[in-house]
């Protein structure tokens, strides 16, 4: 880790201690919820171990345009941090996976070896949740909870001499685009400071342009073993043996696995699933809080609290305004709208609801998984103790609206958005009827293909096979079922590509052709090949030994010599024509160049070399008026010509898009994938259509699993799966098409959507296969 130029001032001191007394049982923070006493801790936290406990957790680097099945270096999650953490460093991990808690030892350990002589930058944890005005005043309070008296004009001077090491927990969790804007601002201010940021793997807060990303792995089956070993060292062997093959499921991240030693640890049953999961510790935190201080509980609280929690959860799921911003949700409000929330849903069901509400709001945040905090401007705020909880109950309570909606609102308004996925996943573990989960399954692989597929692997194990009967189905090559029906448990890495190096990455076919130097017959160079045609910094062209500076006068001249040049019968001539017209040309000359791409097809056999800086020159001019030719040259025999068009198009924008969509007809692999790579840089959202269409008919396992990486780029951006069932107009009453738990049917040998449902016959709670299929 970087260190400061300085030893750190002693008024620091106070903040050391204070960080260190806190976080000296940094194991204990895979936390659940902060609000357990000190002797469930002592149970929850894994303090059975007479030293800290190390989950062994792992990162790879995300590397741009590195193939999947290329092997990625793996590292210890401290240890990549602290080797990228001199640059800005992005930590990316599933929900529970141990970011936040990487980021409270890597504070701990750091405060520990400045306290022991060590000079280091001074770590500040900032968790983006509790998002008040600007980074600043976030720095401003923590620093002032941990005793150290600072102004904010010495924070700024701080930043400015990059001597403090920022750890910011939850991009993700930013409450507005504004908010984002701020912090990224706050990046290009302050290059010099050390910033380590976290966020979720769905993406939802962006990743800031940062270009050093680490994402953590899942603990493997062996990892996951030694921890129950370790916390259970006299009953680990059978509780792994009652688990089996549900390991991956149970304990596929620290908190997740933690939650389900607490609840073994408890009561010796396993829950099913996660949904039953998340129900069993509910119920555990309550009890634990209740056992913590003699808090009155309000009167009817008990019998209602999971509703309430449910409802204030689900509601929270929506933006501030669901009409404008339907994709959007909070993850905190104000306590008067918590309270507004709370007096809503018991209007009508007890009197003085507005009474309630208060003393209601006051006791979940007391005994249940709520908790309240208070900004700068003196604005208390409401959230869940971590987003999972509020996904859980959010779940519940679409569990209980489930018989309510028709299949269209419930792909429209909840399968469809990425908000709700993980909630839907809990949604399916805890539906007890076959046909209701099957059928929901269904839904979802009709809105996208991947989240069907996952959902599939959601539902409860005895539906499982059921499920996965639809993905069986589907008309695509056996290799990419295979991959769909392992989607549940795979981390799919989200790749940016760099478009600007492609044209020189495909340069090597011509350097057989190029000469060091043309000569005339008096031995005077003409044009030195081997030399950049434009010195960048001094915008100067050398062309046949003169000079050409950025002066209008001399581009003029230079203009005219070279659109002579582009129909000289020297074709290294023409190829040094385009080259130059393409960096210094504008609107004016693309006709010139259209026609000289068409006059290029004669027998020569290098004249290609010529057709492919033609095309790459329309695209660095970068004009929809160049469409029609880079169309052409999507058909042109030679790769590499093909090639320069798709990057082309990618310089010409969305307008582009079209033809773009076209490549992905191509007969070479390369073309169709490098096609899907422009389209997920162009990012709009109206392509996914298409690249799902084209999913379900590529035969190509490397461009199947780009157009995946794709279509999860541009769904991470626009925060929902299908574009056109996103802006389908919402029919009210669809009672004809409601979902009904009691009885689904599926066509025989019928199709739906994608999926070939193949002799499937649901009714009720059972399925079967007709004929003896």
């Amino acid at each position: 880790m970087a260190e400061t130029s300085e030893p750190v001032e002693p008024e620091f001191h106070k903040y050391f201690a204070s960080i260190s007394e806190k976080y000296n049982r940094w194991w204990n923070f895979y936390t659940l919820t902060d609000t357990l006493d000190r002797q469930s801790q002592d149970k929850a936290g894994f303090s059975s171990f007479d030293s800290p406990f190390d989950f062994g957790l792992m990162v790879e680097k995300v590397e741009p345009k590195q193939d999947k099945q290329e092997k990625r270096d793996r590292l210890p999650v401290l240890e990549a941090i602290r080797k990228y953490a001199t640059e800005h460093v992005l930590l990316v991990g599933k929900p529970g996976s141990g970011k936040s808690t990487a980021l409270q030892r890597l504070l701990w350990e750091e405060v520990r070896a400045i306290i022991q002589g060590e000079k280091r930058k001074i770590p500040v944890l900032i968790e983006l949740r509790r998002w008040d005005t600007s980074l600043e005043t976030l720095i401003y309070k923590v620093l002032r909870s941990h005793k150290y008296r600072v102004d904010k004009e010495k924070i700024e001077d701080l930043l400015v001499d990059g001597e403090l090491l920022l750890l910011m927990d939850g991009l993700n969790e930013l409450p507005s685009d504004e908010a984002r804007d701020k912090v990224a601002k706050f990046r290009q201010d302050y290059p010099d400071t050390g910033m380590v940021f976290t966020t979720r793997d769905l993406a939802l807060g962006g990743n800031l342009g940062i270009d050093e990303q680490l994402e953590i792995q899942p603990l493997t089956v062996n990892q996951i073993k030694n921890i129950i070993r370790n916390y259970f060292p006299e009953s680990g062997e059978n509780l792994l043996r009652q688990l089996e093959n549900r390991l991956r499921e149970l304990g596929e991240t620290p908190f997740i696995l933690k939650m389900l030693c607490e609840i073994f640890e408890s009561s010796g049953e396993i829950p099913k699933n996660k949904g039953e999961l998340f129900s069993k510790f509910d119920s555990k935190v309550n009890y634990f809080k209740e056992n913590k201080e003699p808090v009155p509980i309000p009167e009817g609280l008990r019998s209602k609290k999971k509703e309430l929690l449910s409802y204030l959860a689900f509601e929270m799921m929506q933006s501030e305004n669901p009409q404008v911003n339907p994709v959007g949700f909070r993850l905190s409000i104000s306590r008067d709208r918590a309270e507004a929330i709370l007096e809503k849903f018991l209007t009508g069901k007890i009197e003085y609801p507005w009474e309630k509400a208060k003393d209601y709001l006051e006791g979940l945040l007391k005994h249940c998984l709520l908790e309240s905090t208070t900004s700068e401007l003196d604005r208390v705020t409401i959230q869940f103790h971590h987003q999972l909880f509020q996904e859980y109950y959010a779940a519940e309570y679409l569990l209980r609206l489930l018989p309510s909606l028709s299949d269209r609102t419930l792909q429209r308004d909840y399968l469809n958005l990425l908000k709700w996925t993980e909630s839907i996943a809990i949604v399916l573990a805890l539906v007890e009827d076959e046909g209701q989960a099957v059928h929901i399954v269904q839904l979802a692989l009709d809105v996208d293909l991947m989240l069907g597929s996952r959902l599939a692997g959601e539902v409860q194990e005895k539906f499982q096979e059921r499920a996965k009967i639809f993905i069986d189905k589907l008309k695509i090559p056996i290799e990419h079922k295979k991959f769909l029906s392992i989607l549940s448990s795979h981390t799919i890495t989200k790749v940016r590509y760099n478009f600007e190096q492609k044209w020189e990455d495909n340069m090597i076919e011509i350097g057989g052709y190029q000469p060091t130097f043309y000569v005339d017959e008096n031995g005077i160079p003409v044009i030195d090949y081997t030399q950049d045609q434009k010195d960048e910094k001094e915008s100067i062209y050398y062309v046949n030994g003169v000079v050409y500076n950025n002066e209008k006068a001399h581009n003029e001249q230079l203009l005219s010599l070279m659109l002579q040049n582009l129909k000289n019968q020297d074709f290294m001539l023409r190829f040094n024509a385009a080259q130059i017209l393409g960096k210094i040309g504008n609107d004016e000359i693309i006709d010139e160049l259209n026609q000289a791409y068409d006059a290029e097809f004669t027998e020569f056999p290098l004249n290609y070399i010529v057709r492919m800086a033609i095309i790459s020159a329309l695209g660095k001019i970068g004009r929809d008026k160049a469409i029609p030719t880079l169309d052409k040259a999507l058909k042109d025999k030679e790769l590499i010509v093909r090639i320069a068009a798709i990057n082309a198009l990618f310089n010409v924008g969305v307008k582009a898009s079209s033809v773009l969509i076209k490549a992905l007809q191509d007969e070479d692999d390369d073309i169709r994938e490098r096609a899907v790579e422009a389209l997920g840089e162009l990012g709009d959202e109206s392509y996914i259509l298409s690249l799902h269409n084209h999913l379900l008919i590529e035969t190509e396992y490397g461009v199947f699993w780009r157009i995946i990486e794709t279509l999860q780029l541009i769904q991470n951006r626009c925060k929902f799966y299908n574009h056109e069932i996103f802006y389908s107009p919402l029919i009210e009453d669809e009672t004809e098409n409601k979902s009904q738990p009691i009885t689904y049917i599926v066509n025989v040998n019928g199709n739906v959507g994608n999926i070939n449902a193949g002799d499937v016959n649901i009714n009720g709670n059972q399925i079967g296969l007709q004929d003896g299929k």
